[in-house]
């Protein structure tokens, strides 16, 4: 009897150890399964509040924001917490019921932060999806950025040039006329030729001083067609600083890894994105006309385009800014062009001999044959303005046969518009051509803030209520989750009353 009972005891024991291996086998299991799950879970809720993204932005501009409150995270975690609540509260069992006692947002990626650089990810992303490929190698450089000569300068240094030599001319004529004591008798000075060189001279002095007023005018009188409407149009205040001031809220030291699109292909498509988004001069009246039909698609300004290169705060700052830009681009390269054509480079030559000869001081003569060349050359741009302004293509580089003025004539040639027969060649450039080789050239954080600015003010003229507010849209979010897990199986065992584990999940919009 007494092996028997020892037998049954030992059988009872392994039993007993067996029996509890097996249930922290199960509760290991149910562990990671519920674990598992909690991620799962986590995530989608995270997936379900960034469904929640701007739809008005979307449709309208491609790209996908989530708006925050201004209060930090506040209305993320109050959107992620009911998300969670949902989803952990349908009925699942005991066995993988997990319960989130803590939510934590540990990183929040703004959408102006690090250059707007999600915003420009997107952006590509969206015109590489809706543009043939081939166009994304499209070079939009095709007009480099030169120095603005400055016309009213070069007119300043040969006003002033004329004024010393006419001063030095009379000083001479003074001393030579006291030196001499009679003048032979019967001999006349010869007055023909002397008209004939004074009448050039007065002719020569009118070129030269219509030209200088030219380079004294504003330029919107005259680039513009008489009767042409500026739009008045003007926002409160541009947010771009304030959006600079807000990348960091809610980041705290960490920083975004995403990097600003610099290579060339992606900043040439993100160039051609603003193209497609945003309108400018030419493309004013159809904006103007959803304004006025209170169509979704009124802007706030109506030379958009221009307001990404100047950043001012009305259309008539922007548009003056982007002429000027334009003007001294045309300038620039008309005068590289006469000084290779050899019979207008002989004609600016021919006045500022008749101009300033008398001095016989070739340094002066020089000065003016400068500022005749570059204030010409500042007429032909105006004339090319003027035909980028009325929706026409201009030469990127001039020929003989593409001159438009005539310094002899430069009302009429100027005011005249190019020859309809004239066929469009592949090297002529629009407006709109013009605006995007600036954009080219500009830095692209700078134009993706501008064009954020934009997009908030354009999507608020739409709502009645809830105005957008950029600085608080996101494009990403990380959260980190306490769980807490009641013992099933090892309960019969003892040990903790509840185990727990973190899960941490981020999202973020694709670019």
């Amino acid at each position: 009897m007494e092996n028997k009972g020892s037998i049954t005891i030992f059988l009872t024991m392994m039993l007993l150890a067996i029996g509890g291996l097996l249930l922290i086998f199960l509760e290991g299991s149910r562990m990671l399964w519920i674990r598992a799950t909690a991620e799962t879970e986590d995530r989608l809720a995270l997936e379900s509040v960034f469904a929640e993204y701007d739809r008005d932005v979307f449709d309208r501009y491609g790209v996908f924001f989530l708006e925050i409150d201004p209060d930090t995270a506040g209305g993320a975690d109050a959107r992620y917490l009911t998300r969670l609540s949902q989803i952990h509260g349908q009925a699942k069992g005991m066995l993988t019921l997990p319960t989130a006692q803590q939510v934590c947002c540990t990183k929040i990626r703004y959408v102006a932060q690090n250059g707007a650089a999600a915003y420009i990810g997107q952006a590509c992303a969206w015109e590489k999806y809706h543009m043939a490929a081939s166009l994304a190698e499209e070079v939009l450089s095709s007009v480099a950025e030169e120095d603005e000569p400055d016309v009213k300068a070069a007119f300043d240094r040969a006003e002033s040039s004329l004024q010393e030599g006419e001063k030095a001319a009379a000083a001479e004529e003074t001393e030579t006329s006291e030196g001499e004591t009679t003048t032979a008798e019967g001999t006349e000075p010869s007055e023909g030729e002397p008209e004939v060189d004074e009448v050039k001279r007065r002719e020569a002095k009118g070129i030269y001083h219509t030209l200088k007023d030219l380079a004294e005018k504003g330029i919107l009188a005259l680039v513009l067609e008489d009767g042409t409407a500026i739009s008045n149009r003007s926002i409160a205040d541009p947010y771009t600083m304030r959006l600079q001031d807000a990348v960091g809220i809610g980041s705290g030291e960490e920083a975004v890894t995403e990097a600003a699109a610099t290579g060339t292909v992606e900043h040439i498509v993100f160039v051609q994105y603003l193209a497609d988004h945003f309108s400018s001069f030419t493309e004013q009246e159809g904006a103007t006309a959803a304004e006025d039909e209170g169509e979704e698609s009124a802007t706030a300004l109506a030379y958009e385009l221009e307001y990404i290169l100047g950043g001012k705060t009305s259309d008539s700052e922007n548009l003056l800014y982007v002429l000027h830009r334009i003007l001294g681009i045309r300038t620039a390269i008309n005068t590289a062009y006469l000084l290779t054509d050899v019979e207008k480079k002989a004609v600016c030559t021919s006045l500022a001999t008749a101009i300033a000869g008398f001095t016989l001081n070739p340094i002066i003569i020089e000065a003016v044959d400068y500022a005749l060349r570059i204030g010409w050359a500042y007429a032909e741009s105006i004339a090319d303005v003027r035909r980028l302004l009325a929706g026409e293509k201009i030469p990127v580089i001039k020929t003989a046969s593409d001159w438009q003025t005539d310094v002899y004539h430069l009302s009429e040639t100027m005011a005249r518009s190019a020859s309809n027969d004239r066929e469009d060649s592949l090297t002529d450039i629009s407006y709109e051509g013009y605006l995007k080789s600036l954009l080219f050239l500009q830095a692209t954080d700078k134009s993706a803030l501008r064009s954020l600015d934009l997009i908030e003010k354009n999507i608020s003229l739409g709502r009645s209520q809830g105005q957008l507010r950029m600085e608080t849209c996101v494009y990403g979010l990380s959260y980190t989750v306490s769980h807490h897990i009641v013992p099933v199986f090892a309960g019969f065992i003892g040990g903790e009353k509840f185990y727990g584990f973190d899960v941490t999940t981020s999202y973020a919009y694709e670019t």
